[in-house]
């Protein structure tokens, strides 16, 4: 297994501080299946403020060759109390490298 994920992202979710990922990025891997250390490249103009947003955008930037495996990674800590809508997460050691583009 490798010892960390160097990827870029299709947008930074700004009101949840989450990452948003297709399976351009991370195939068809699910989170809890990637490495726990995942450096992120990206810009300052793939910061939008809502997972909506960047549903819009995904669907706007591939017109074919529609992506699947849409996900994003917030848990940035282990969840002291887990429930069910962390089902199927996992925290991982998120280091984003941001490059200003604008």
């Amino acid at each position: 297994n490798p010892s960390f994920l160097l990827a870029n992202c299709e947008n930074l979710i700004a009101n949840e501080g989450s990452i948003l990922f297709s399976s351009k990025q991370i195939k068809q891997h699910k989170p809890n299946e990637l490495p726990t250390n995942i450096v992120i490249i990206a810009t300052t103009s793939q910061i939008i403020e809502t997972k909506s947003d960047g549903l819009s955008f995904i669907k706007n930037k591939y017109k074919k060759d529609y992506p699947t495996n849409i996900t994003t990674i917030k848990y940035f800590k282990k969840v002291v109390d887990e429930d069910f809508t962390q089902y199927g997460s996992s925290a991982k050691n998120l280091y984003l490298l941001l490059l200003e583009d604008l």
